[in-house]
């Protein structure tokens, strides 16, 4: 199936990136989602720039390398999809709105898998995990998110990172992706790529990516706390026979001194560790998909070491922890005249908060103290025709269950803020919730450009 893709060139430039849903189930296990498997319920990102010619192209894919990096955040390049806006937090901090929605309402997946930011402002959002020297394309659902990206209500995102595949033969086939650039506003550069070596039975590669910049110039000085740095690499492989494939794939972040000139304090350092084992099947014409995932966050930020803060007293450290092991399975097979996928999903966080002032020992608040989250979700989504309609029906449920520790707090701590703890503690801090989500979409072709829909 054919991506339709809108290009404006112009005498040294071509920009444009590949969006859309993921690959359907009766793909074949050892080929990457290349393609997706609606078109119509994709959108066609429009990149701004000198215009001198515009041409309609049919393309399997179209790689970010050939947009214009203006930035070191893979959020401004999907911030310029219509309906989306940028939530410009940081030169690596950036939050995608789309259509009015962000945050858990417009879910966000790297490789399929769902992110869990450490930090409670999200100083390292889902996108911060995806340096642009790796990402190879991002997948963004048109409108309404299908119930399989997970609990969420629009703009689903999919960033596939750079990779090396199976191959056709029994020898090894080594390759490399790279990718360089340099920025003359902020004295930065970025480079980084995957290398590695494939045959049909087992793959392997190595990942790296290396970003820093300091302070956005402009004509009236320097933008404090603009500067960033970071850090990522990894490995993975995997072994295929047949109708099945096992991978494993292990990537480290490591997020030096950034600011984050939008928000009370700037980061001090990101260090992150992600897994995914992953299983992808046939059997008895079923396509299985299973993995296991596990991230590890620990995220210090401070209000004092990268902008003037002359008051001790006023000084503030804070160091976050993140902890998720998730586990999803699905099973995809015909019925009903069309495709059928089942799945299950679950996930279990924990989250510690400590504020601090480094120059005062009996300062520190436990603000968000030993946060357990676990969320338990299943669905149903069939792909068909309905009364001559390209469609597709969905329905979600989400069975979540929260709690939290008791709040602490330091002698030097104001009183107003050690009677909230106290309340806080004396309240009840479980809570149990169950939600629901069903997604309808319709689509029909014409001869022409014009495609029409509908989505409920």
């Amino acid at each position: 199936m054919s991506r339709k893709s809108l290009y404006l060139a112009s005498a040294s430039l071509a920009a444009a990136i590949s969006l859309g849903s993921a690959a359907s189930a009766s793909e074949h296990v050892n080929q990457r989602p290349e393609e997706p498997a609606a078109p119509a319920v994709q959108d066609v990102i429009v990149v701004t720039g000198f215009r001198i010619t515009t041409n309609v192209t049919i393309e399997e894919h179209v790689s970010p390398e050939q947009a214009p990096l203006l930035g070191p955040d893979a959020a401004s390049l999907v911030a310029r999809l219509p309906g989306a806006a940028l939530v410009d937090n940081g030169s690596i901090s950036g939050q995608v709105q789309y259509r009015g929605l962000f945050g858990s309402r417009a879910p966000v997946a790297i490789d399929g898998a769902a992110v869990m930011s450490g930090g409670p402002n999200l100083m390292d959002p889902p996108l911060h995990y995806a340096p642009m020297p790796l990402v190879e394309r991002i997948e963004v659902d048109r409108g309404v998110a299908a119930v399989s990206r997970g609990p969420g209500m629009g703009g689903g995102m999919n960033v596939i990172l750079k990779g090396v595949d199976f191959a056709s033969g029994h020898e090894i086939e080594y390759e490399t992706q790279t990718m360089a650039s340099v920025r003359s506003v902020d004295g930065s550069y970025a480079v980084g790529g995957v290398a590695g070596g494939a045959s049909e039975g087992r793959r392997f590669q190595l990942l790296f990516s290396r970003e820093e910049g300091g302070d956005i110039a402009f004509s009236g000085g320097d933008i404090p706390n603009s500067h960033h740095e970071r850090t990522v690499y990894g490995l993975g492989g995997g072994l295929a026979s047949g109708d099945h494939a096992v991978s494993l794939d292990y990537r480290r972040l490591d997020t030096g001194p950034t600011g984050n000139a939008a928000l009370a304090m700037d980061i001090e350092h990101v260090e992150t560790d992600v897994a995914r084992l992953a299983y992808e099947g046939v059997a008895g014409g079923i396509a299985i998909d299973a993995a296991i995932g596990w991230t590890d966050v620990s995220h210090g930020m401070d209000n004092f070491s990268q902008r003037p803060n002359p008051d001790p007293m006023r000084h503030r450290y804070t160091v976050a922890t993140a902890n998720t092991v998730s586990a999803e399975l699905s099973l995809g097979f015909a019925a009903l005249g069309g495709d059928l996928e089942l799945g299950i999903d679950r996930e279990e966080a924990e989250h510690d908060v400590l504020i601090s002032n480094p120059n005062n020992a009996a300062f520190f608040l436990g603000s968000l103290p030993d946060i357990t989250i676990e969320r338990t979700g299943a669905y149903a989504q069939w792909e068909g025709v309905i009364l001559s309609l390209e469609s597709e029906l969905g329905i979600r449920a989400d069975w979540h269950s929260d709690d939290a520790g008791p709040a602490r707090t330091g002698a030097a701590v104001p009183a107003g803020a050690q009677m909230l703890a106290g309340m806080f503690n004396m309240a009840d801090r479980a809570h149990d919730d169950t939600t629901v989500d069903a997604v309808a979409r319709f689509w029909r072709h014409t001869d022409g450009p014009l495609t029409w829909r509908l989505t409920l």
